[in-house]
């Protein structure tokens, strides 16, 4: 090979020195990864030598979209040196450096590479140690992703441009066509002719009328209904013609105010109908004539015996005044210490005591002596707990002493006393029945009046006797009740 041949070899081999220019990069989001890596980057391209001015900066490739995934780590400049082979930039940033240039002429260098282009023998170049950096760790704490994730071929910055420019056109177009579709529909709402509008108004108006006229028709139909039955509507009957369901009725519509003529069915229904409640009417008559007969002769009773106990208070009103106008009965009143003490003595002893006393006249004799009096038997019992306790048994009643007019010459004889028992609805039943013979009223002989307190004191004690005992007691009591003689049962 001559000398001219090698010159040309090395021309073409040899790469001219660019001119420095920085390129003009679009801004791109700055995060704490692109920073790194230009950090990264520029350490790296001013540790190597002068001969790696063939090596241009390149850029980081933008932000992934959000729903793109992210590549995977320590892929920076290893990538950045694989794609440039025997230290040569691509052609797509040849080109763009080239287009980038000022106007004017090339160098000759270049011109004459275009000119003998001699492909040489693919040589694999020594891999070269660069000096890279501590890889510096990273705070996952920031990042949701994955640690492993698929890798993505990131997009240039001009079709990432391209992309986001269409989304804006697509969102304009998108807007617009809403804001159209949301003016047609006013528009098909709001647009009414002239001839719509009036018949609109026009069935309103009819509306109305017919609503009032109907309304009148009723009224005046349910008035004529109530006057006569000729014009009641039969409910089981349906209507031979019936009216129109058509959304504008005819005004001069005049089926409601015919008169309807009940049919021999409905006429006898009414008629049975009006027979049942006549009837039912009758029967409530003679029960309320039956009612107000019996409280008519109630009244009749009632003022009857009105007018016999007005008689009768009449009677005792005379009967008063006469007693009143007599001298009243002679006997002896003392207030004596010593009176007071017997009368006490007497009731100490025999538990009976004298309430009060009032004389009675009674005609062709003497007058009688009423004496109110209360018996009080104190009886010993056992309790629950087996204590003895006095408990007593009180027993009203009234005697009254008068003479009876005979003609036996003794007139004690004659001299008798009527036994009264007051107030027993105070007593239970039990004691009532243990009374036996006090319970009821009964006269005996004056002379027996000893006799007769014996009889009571003994009676009282059979009452409070237990019910063992209750056989033998109502047999000592015939036998008691014998021992006073001539008692009168009323």
């Amino acid at each position: 090979m001559s000398s001219g041949d090698e010159m040309d070899a090395w021309k073409t081999t040899t790469r001219p020195k660019p001119r420095k220019k920085q390129r003009t990069v679009s801004p791109q989001p700055s995060t704490s990864k692109q920073s790194s890596n230009r950090q990264l980057i520029a350490e790296s391209s001013h540790s190597l030598p002068s001969s790696s001015d063939d090596i241009e900066l390149i850029d980081p490739p933008p932000n992934p979209l959000a729903n793109a995934v992210r590549p995977q780590r320590k892929k920076g400049l290893g990538k950045a040196s694989e794609s440039r082979p025997n230290g040569m930039a691509p052609d797509s940033h040849s080109k763009s450096k080239q287009e980038s240039q000022a106007k004017g002429k090339a160098p000759e260098s270049q011109a004459k590479s275009k000119d003998t282009h001699v492909k040489p023998k693919p040589v694999k170049p020594a891999a070269k140690k660069l000096p890279f950096p501590a890889p510096i760790a990273e705070d996952l704490s920031n990042h949701s992703e994955p640690e492993h994730e698929p890798d993505t071929i990131p997009l240039s910055p001009r079709i990432h441009k391209e992309l986001e420019r269409w989304k804006a056109k697509t969102k304009d177009l998108e807007h617009q066509r809403d804001k159209l579709s949301q003016q047609l529909e006013e528009l098909f709402q709001v647009r009414k002719t002239d001839a719509e509008q009036a018949l609109d108004d026009l069935t309103a108006l009819y509306d109305s009328r017919s609503k009032t006229q109907q309304s009148i028709i009723s009224t005046l139909q349910t008035q004529l209904a109530s006057q006569s039955p000729f014009f009641r509507i039969s409910e089981s009957e349906p209507e031979p013609n019936p009216p129109s369901r058509s959304t504008h009725p005819p005004l001069n519509s005049s089926t409601l105010a015919i008169p309807h003529f009940l049919t021999r069915a409905t006429a006898d229904a009414e008629q049975r109908m009006l027979h049942d409640k006549l009837a039912h009417m009758q029967d409530e008559l003679a029960a309320k004539d039956a009612v107000i007969g019996g409280r008519e002769r109630q009244i009749a009773e009632l003022e009857q015996s009105v007018k016999d106990i007005r008689v009768e208070l009449d009677a005792e009103i005379a009967r008063s005044k006469q007693l009143l106008a007599r001298q009243p009965h002679p006997h002896t009143k003392t207030s004596s210490t010593e009176h007071t003490a017997t009368i006490r003595f007497y009731e100490d002893f025999s538990n009976l005591l004298v309430l009060n006393v009032k004389w009675e006249p009674r005609k062709g004799a003497e007058d009688d002596i009423v004496h109110t009096c209360v018996y009080t038997y104190v009886a010993t019992v056992k309790d629950e707990t087996d204590a003895l306790e006095n408990v007593e048994k009180s027993i009203s009643f009234s005697l009254r002493a008068y003479t009876e007019v005979s003609d036996s010459e003794d007139p004690e004889m004659d001299r008798r006393v009527k036994y009264t028992p007051l107030e027993l609805e105070k007593l239970s039943d039990d004691f009532k029945e243990r009374l036996g013979f006090l319970a009821s009223g009964f006269t005996f002989p004056h002379k027996q009046a000893a006799l007769f307190l014996g009889s009571l004191t003994r009676q009282m004690e059979t009452a409070f006797d237990s019910s063992e005992r209750t056989e033998s007691a109502a047999d000592e009591h015939e036998e008691r009740r014998e021992e006073v003689v001539d008692v009168d049962d009323l």
